[in-house]
């Protein structure tokens, strides 16, 4: 029996690949006889760097960037180089590192075909966890930094970028990550603007013509799992700025200049930022990296399943089993769970789930391919004790599935 393992993160308690060892060391501790495949995943926010550069035997880097409030620090991100023979590969059973380093002596054609990925999260460089409670202010941050980010991976040879956009402590539509790759945002009067949400309503001409030329060159995915108009109701905005420090009267300010920018663009590069979904992720970063970059945007779970060739993984696999903090219906909306659900159906493959805690109707997912979810609290607890005791029952969980599974199996060879 082969399993394939593919949980998320459990939020404030386990990564995902803490996750996957747990799950693991339960099934083995039943005395199931199985091989299995780990494979971490993540949706596209906190934690898709990790997942990504791990599993594709990537090599995690630094560069030295501005924080939302201009502060130089230090942000970490992956580098995965795949050879073209790597690429047309379905198998995962060895790292594109360790296939890489079988060829002690490469011909300049096969270095040629090299294709270096980056992997980048915003929130290393222009997050809302890199400001303390008094410091937010969606009126001053900037993203510049998130552009320096992409530049150091364009230094170091990337062809392509993925992108992860969540936990963004800004609202300035990308200006400031544009400014760090060249372009320039200009006032009436000529003055060069500095890409802060205060400075959205003063932006008068939009000048790319020095933007770094390798961008065009460069495929650009970013990982947006949000569908928010770029202003309005439902916009960057009003929907996100709140959280980053904003009152009433400054969402009002930042909208009026989402809109003033907008009109811009539509003006200027004929782009109507408005009709693009996911244009206001990130306060508007992603409807920046879209028109600046020529950026796609795409759903992060979708984008790292599909990198990680988990189609092909489940098909190989009897069970795959997979878990989160909480199931419930959010699960099934472009979540980890959700996404997996869809495929194993299609390969009619079962799909467990273990969980923190789960709704009390989870028909949706049901629907959409789940199998069955299980909680692995044992007992009533406080969510300090179950957060603290997470990696204990992920464990015994899994044992008891195994249990389960191997009396299953007795059961159809009788």
């Amino acid at each position: 029996m082969h399993i394939l393992i593919a949980p998320d993160s459990f939020k404030g308690s386990l990564t995902a690949p803490e996750a996957a060892r747990a799950i693991e060391k339960g099934l083995k501790d039943s005395s199931l006889a199985f091989t299995s495949q780990l494979t971490p995943l993540a949706d596209g926010g906190e934690g898709t760097v990790d997942c990504l550069v791990r599993s594709a035997g990537g090599r995690f880097v630094t560069a030295r960037v501005q924080d939302p409030l201009d502060r130089e620090i230090t942000a970490r991100y992956g580098l995965i180089e795949e050879s073209s023979a790597d690429n047309s590969k379905e198998s995962s059973d060895s790292s594109a590192r360790d296939r890489r380093m079988s060829s002690q002596n490469p011909t300049s054609a096969e270095k040629q075909q090299v294709q270096t990925t980056a992997v980048l999260e915003m929130a290393a460089a222009s997050g809302l966890p890199l400001l303390k409670d008094s410091e937010k202010n969606p009126a001053l941050t900037t993203s510049y930094g998130t552009g320096q980010l992409i530049k150091d991976a364009l230094d170091r040879g990337a062809d392509k970028i993925i992108l992860g956009i969540g936990g963004s402590a800004t609202n300035d539509a990308g200006l400031g990550m544009a400014s760090a790759l060249g372009a320039r945002f200009l006032s009436a009067s000529g003055e060069e603007l500095k890409g802060i949400g205060r400075n959205l309503a003063r932006v008068d001409k939009i000048d790319l013509s020095k933007l770094d030329p390798r961008i065009p060159k460069t495929k650009i995915e970013v990982a947006c799992d949000v569908d928010n108009p770029f202003y309005g109701p439902e916009g960057a905005a009003h929907i996100y700025a709140a959280q980053k420090g904003a009152d009433s009267e400054m969402i009002a300010e930042l909208d009026a200049g989402l809109r003033h920018l907008a009109d811009l663009i539509a003006r200027d590069l004929d782009c109507d930022l408005q009709q693009i979904p996911g244009s206001g992720a990130a306060g508007g970063l992603g409807g920046g990296l879209s028109v600046f970059l020529g950026a796609q945007l795409r759903s992060g779970t979708l984008m790292i399943l599909e990198f990680l060739k988990i189609p092909a993984q489940i098909t190989r696999s009897d069970i795959v089993i997979t878990g989160e903090g909480k199931c419930d219906q959010q699960s099934s909306r472009g979540k980890v769970v959700g996404a997996l659900a869809k495929h194993c159906a299609a390969a009619d493959t079962p799909l467990l789930v273990l969980c923190g805690s789960h709704d009390r109707d989870l028909t949706q997912l049901y629907h959409q391919g789940v199998t069955s979810a299980f909680s692995i609290l044992n007992r009533p607890v406080s969510l300090k004790t179950a957060i603290a005791e997470t990696d204990e029952l992920l464990t015994l969980t899994a044992q008891n599935l195994g249990r389960l599974i191997n009396r299953l199996k007795y059961q159809d060879n009788k």
